[in-house]
């Protein structure tokens, strides 16, 4: 999964705009202690890529930001085949997205759901927000997350 400037730059965008318009509550599925963001760390532990046996990243063995500090929405497709996962993270949470963003300027950050890397964009400039977001393809979709 090796991005390119123009993949991490779309990817970005995908993150912090806003892709649909139709948003339904939805919740991870699975073990939440292996879902969040995370930062890379040479000396941390394998997370493999979903869908990509051969491609894995050496990441922090915890989270910068636990699923506990999610609130998750389902948005329509926002691209092609994609489904935007949305979310907002709580006040103290977005502090701490602000401080990884700054860390990880021109590096990538890893949105992991149940151990599995889900998106891996680079980071392109502070984000502030605590709103973002990443596509997924509809049968990851129902692998990974419960719409209620």
């Amino acid at each position: 999964m090796k991005l390119t400037y123009a993949t991490a730059l779309i990817t970005l965008f995908l993150i912090i705009s806003s892709c649909g318009t139709t948003k339904k509550a939805i919740y991870f599925r699975g073990d939440l202690s292996k879902t969040g963001i995370y930062e890379a760390n040479e000396n941390g532990v394998f997370f493999q890529v979903l869908n990509d046996s051969t491609t894995s990243y050496l990441l922090n063995a915890e989270p910068s930001i636990p699923a506990s500090e999610f609130k998750l929405t389902k948005d329509d497709y926002c691209n092609v085949n994609d489904i935007c996962v949305a979310f907002k993270l709580t006040p103290k949470s977005t502090l701490e997205y602000e401080k990884l963003t700054k860390r990880n300027f021109h590096k990538q950050i890893f949105y992991v759901v149940n151990g599995h890397i889900v998106s891996a964009p680079e980071v392109l400039g502070v984000i502030k927000s605590g709103n973002g977001q990443f596509p997924v393809n509809e049968d990851d979709f129902k692998l990974l997350f419960i719409q209620k």
